[in-house]
């Protein structure tokens, strides 16, 4: 796939929802970048008083920091997903929140070779 916001293109790599210890990545767990990239999360099966939150920092504890990137407040139709997604540039920490008990789905979508993000929790 290749993007094309003026110049140059950027090319994004092959996606994956797994940490470098291949495991799944997991809402409010840091995780660093280890390349320049985008996350997606998407929630599926959300009530209407859901919301899902990104965070960028410099640190492993993004949230703490107070560094708010994103969010996303259900205000369609019960059981629509919902899903945000964001840049991080590499050595940057990321976060998901929710305030849900359905299932959030995270993406590490890297801009050229893949290289899993790495787990700090």
């Amino acid at each position: 796939m290749v993007l094309r916001v003026g110049q140059p293109r950027i090319r994004l790599g092959v996606y994956t929802n797994q940490d470098d210890d291949n495991n799944a990545m997991l809402k409010a767990h840091a995780y660093r970048a280890n390349q320049d990239g985008y996350v997606t999360a998407r929630m599926t099966g959300v009530q209407a008083t859901d919301k899902i939150c990104g965070y960028i920092g410099d640190t492993n504890d993004p949230v703490g920091a107070g560094d708010f990137i994103v969010g996303n407040h259900t205000y369609s139709a019960v059981s629509d997903p919902v899903s945000i997604s964001f840049p991080v540039a590499k050595n940057k920490y990321f976060e998901i929140t929710d305030e849900s008990t359905q299932l959030t789905i995270i993406f590490w979508h890297p801009i050229g070779t893949l290289i899993k993000p790495t787990d700090f929790n």
